[in-house]
C-alpha cells in the first residue's frame, strides 16, 4: 500500500521540503495513492559583508535583486559581470554558481563551486549548495562529503543534520537519517522538515492504514502551521485511513497558503468526489486546468496516447452546458469528474444517465471515452459529431480512436481536416497529421506536416525527434542533427544526446560526434561506458594520446563498479588500450592488452578476431590459426572472411 507513498515522501524529503510551481501530482486513485515531485534543495544564503569600487557595487545589487525575484537568467549575467571586475569577489561567484544550477548547467555550477571550496572552505553554505549540486545529479558520495563538511566546518548547521537524513534515506542508510533527523531537532526543536523525516521513517515500516502513526507530522505542523508539506501529507494519511473529511480540511489549509497550486486543488477534487460534492469537486477541476503548466495539461508530445485533454473538455463545458437540462448537465459534471480519475464504468454511467435526459455532443463523447471494449465507442464518436459538427474535441478524440483501435488512417487524417476547418489556428491538426504520416512511413508528408506545426510550437522536443527520425530515414543526416540539437536545447537527455552523437556518424561529422560525446561525460561524468565510447572513437580519428587520456578515466571509474559489470568494462578497457597501441605501431605490447581483454570476456568474438589480425600483422600465423579456427566454429562470419582472405 505505501510504495508510491514512500516514493513521494522520498521525493520530499530529498527536495529538502521546499516546493515548486513544477510540483506534480502523478495519479490520486481511489485507494489515494499520491506522487509528489519536488526541488532538489532549497537555497542557502551566507551571510557577508562587502565593499565593491566602481560599477561593480551597484550591479551586485541590482544582480541580487533580480535573484531574489526569480529572475535567474538576467542575475546570472549580472553576477558574471561582478566576477569580471573582481575574480576574488566570492559572494558573486556563490550566486552566479546557484544561478547556473537552478538554470541546469550542471557543468559551470561546479566549476564555480570548485573555485568557491577552495577560495572560501569555512563557509558551510557553499558546502550545502555543492552538495545540493551532486545530490540532483545523483553522485551521492560526493554529496554526503560536501554535507559532511559543512557540518563539520559549522557543527551546530541544524539544516545540515537535515539534508544527511534526506541524503541517508535516498541511499537507503535508515539508521544514519534517523540519526541525523535526531540531531537536526536537538539543535532546531521546531524543524518541521526532520519531524517529517522521522514521521517517513516510520511509515516505510508499516502495511495498514489502521496503524499509521501520525505523532510526528502532527509536531512538524506544531513546529510550522504554515508548512505545506506536511499539511498535504497528513492529509494523505488521513486519506489512507478513509477519513476523507479530515483530510479536506488539511488540503484546504494547504490551499489557503498556496490557493493556486493545481496538483493539490486536483487532489482536493478527487476526493470531494468521494464525498459526493461533485460541484465543488467540478470547480477545483476547473479550476486546476486554468492554471496548470500547458506540459502537464496538454501533453503534446504523443497525441495517440493521452485520453482526453482536460482543458478543452472542460472549456467547451462551460460554454454549451448551460443550454442543457438541469439534471444533465449535473450529469455530465459528474461524468467529467469520474473522467478525470479514470473510472471508466462511472463515466459512462453518469453520460448515460446525462444523455437520458436530454441527448448531448458532450454527453454522448463521455459515453464514449467511458466505454469498454474499444470497439464499442465509435457509434458514441459518431453521435457526438452529428450532434455538434464543430465539436473540435470530439474530431481529434475519434482520430486518436481510429488510429489505435482501427488503424483507419485516412479516417484519421479527414479528422484533423475537419480540426483545422474549426480552428484554423491550432496546431494539433499538424501534429496529429505529421504523427499519422510518421507512423505510415511517409516521411515526406510527415517533415512538411512536422514543419507548420513546430512553426507554431518551437518548444515541442518530441516534434523535432521525431522529425529528426523521419529525416533519417531519408538520409538527411544533416537536418535531422539540427532537430535532435534543437531537442537538447529545450531539454537534454542521455537518450537525446545518444541518438545525435549515432547520426552525426552517419553524417560522416567525426568531429560533432566527439563534442557531443565530450559534453555527454560533462554531464554525466560517473558513467565508464561514455568514457569508453569517447576514448574509441578518438583512437579510431588518431588522437592517441587524448585517447589514452580519456581511456584513464574510464579506468578510474571502473574500479568502482560492480565485479559482474566491471570484467566487461575491463575488457573493452584493455581492447581500447590494444588499438591505440597498435595505431602506435606498438604491436607487442598491443598484443599483451588483447590478451588481457580476452581473459576478462572470452565471449567478445571480436576482441579474439582482433587478436588474430594483430597475429597475421606480426607474422605469428600459426597463433592466428588457432583464434580463427575457434571463432569458425561458432559461426563467427568475419572470421570466415578472414580465413579466406589470408590463412585458405
Amino acid at each position: 500500500m505505501f510504495t508510491r507513498l514512500a516514493a513521494g515522501l522520498l521525493l520530499l524529503l530529498c527536495g529538502l521540503g521546499s516546493f515548486t510551481s513544477r510540483a506534480q501530482l502523478d495519479s490520486l486513485s481511489l485507494s489515494g495513492s499520491t506522487l509528489f515531485q519536488v526541488n532538489s534543495t532549497s537555497i542557502m544564503r551566507p551571510t557577508f559583508t562587502w565593499t565593491l569600487q566602481g560599477k561593480a557595487q551597484p550591479q551586485m545589487n541590482e544582480a541580487l535583486e533580480e535573484f531574489d525575484e526569480g529572475r535567474w537568467q538576467r542575475a546570472a549575467i549580472l553576477f558574471k559581470s561582478v566576477l569580471d571586475a573582481d575574480s576574488t569577489f566570492w559572494p558573486a561567484r556563490y550566486y552566479y554558481a546557484v544561478c547556473q544550477k537552478g538554470l541546469g548547467d550542471i557543468s559551470g555550477a561546479r566549476t564555480q563551486f570548485e573555485k568557491l571550496v577552495l577560495q572560501q572552505p569555512k563557509v558551510p553554505e557553499i558546502w550545502m549548495e555543492y552538495g545540493g549540486l551532486f545530490q540532483s545529479v545523483k553522485q551521492f558520495s560526493q554529496a554526503e562529503d560536501a554535507y559532511l563538511t559543512a557540518v563539520k566546518v559549522k557543527p551546530d548547521l541544524a539544516k545540515g543534520y537535515y539534508v544527511l537524513g534526506a541524503l541517508y534515506i535516498a541511499i537507503q542508510s535508515e539508521q544514519k537519517a534517523r540519526k541525523n533527523f535526531e540531531r537536526c531537532l536537538e539543535l532546531d526543536p521546531q524543524s518541521a522538515e526532520a519531524h517529517l523525516g522521522l514521521a517517513f521513517l516510520k511509515l516505510l515500516k508499516v502495511r495498514k492504514a489502521s496503524k499509521i502513526d501520525m505523532t510526528d507530522i502532527n509536531n512538524a505542523i506544531v513546529a510550522d502551521s504554515t508548512y505545506r508539506p506536511a499539511l498535504y501529507w497528513r492529509g494523505f494519511l488521513h486519506l489512507q485511513k478513509g477519513d476523507y473529511t479530515a483530510c479536506v480540511n488539511d488540503w484546504n489549509r494547504f490551499l489557503h497558503y498556496m490557493p493556486n497550486n493545481p496538483f493539490v486543488l486536483r487532489s482536493r477534487s478527487l476526493v470531494l468526489i468521494q464525498l459526493n460534492q461533485f460541484e465543488e469537486a467540478y470547480a477545483d477541476l476547473r479550476k486546476a486546468l486554468q492554471i496548470m503548466p500547458e506540459a502537464e495539461a496538454e501533453d503534446s508530445r504523443d497525441v495517440f496516447s493521452r485520453s482526453v485533454d482536460f482543458k478543452s473538455l472542460s472549456a467547451y463545458l462551460s460554454v454549451k452546458g448551460y443550454g442543457l437540462h438541469d439534471s444533465a448537465f449535473f450529469s455530465l459534471k459528474r461524468a467529467f469528474c469520474f473522467l478525470s480519475i479514470g473510472d471508466q464504468l462511472r463515466t459512462r454511467q453518469a453520460a448515460e444517465r446525462a444523455n437520458a435526459f436530454e441527448a448531448s455532443a458532450a454527453g454522448y463523447l463521455m459515453a464514449a471515452l467511458g466505454t469498454l471494449p474499444l470497439e464499442y465507442a465509435l457509434p458514441y464518436y459518431n453521435k457526438a459529431i452529428e450532434l455538434d459538427r464543430d465539436f473540435f474535441e470530439a474530431y481529434r478524440l475519434r482520430a486518436i480512436f481510429m488510429v489505435t483501435s482501427h488503424r483507419n488512417y485516412p479516417g484519421a487524417l479527414k479528422d484533423t481536416q475537419e480540426m483545422q476547418r474549426i480552428k484554423p489556428q491550432s496546431k494539433l491538426p499538424y501534429q496529429m497529421r505529421a504523427l499519422i504520416y510518421a507512423m505510415q512511413d511517409n516521411c515526406t508528408a510527415a517533415m512538411d506536416n512536422f514543419s507548420q506545426f513546430l512553426d507554431k510550437n518551437s518548444t515541442d522536443i518530441e516534434g523535432f525527434r521525431i522529425r529528426a527520425k523521419c529525416r533519417k530515414k531519408i538520409q538527411d543526416y544533416k537536418g535531422a542533427c539540427e532537430d535532435l540539437r534543437r531537442s537538447i536545447r529545450l531539454e537534454p537527455s542521455r537518450d537525446l544526446y545518444a541518438d545525435l552523437f549515432q547520426t552525426l556518424l552517419k553524417a560522416g561529422d567525426s568531429t560533432g560526434a566527439i563534442h557531443t560525446l565530450r559534453q555527454v561525460t560533462m554531464n554525466w561524468p560517473d558513467e565508464p561506458e561514455l568514457k569508453l565510447a569517447l576514448a574509441d572513437l578518438l583512437q579510431a580519428r588518431g588522437v592517441y594520446d587524448s585517447a589514452q587520456s580519456t581511456l584513464g578515466e574510464a579506468l578510474d571509474l571502473i574500479q568502482k563498479t560492480t565485479d559482474r559489470q566491471r570484467n566487461v568494462l575491463m575488457a573493452t578497457y584493455h581492447s581500447l588500450s590494444a588499438k591505440i597501441l597498435i595505431g602506435k605501431k606498438d604491436y607487442e605490447t598491443g598484443l599483451k592488452e588483447l590478451n588481457r581483454a580476452v581473459s576478462f570476456n572470452p565471449y567478445e568474438y571480436s576482441f579474439v578476431l582482433d587478436r588474430a589480425k594483430l597475429l597475421i600483422k606480426m607474422g605469428q600465423i600459426k597463433q592466428a590459426t588457432k583464434d580463427l579456427s575457434a571463432l569458425r566454429k561458432y559461426n563467427y562470419e568475419p572470421a570466415r572472411s578472414l580465413w579466406d582472405q589470408y590463412l585458405n
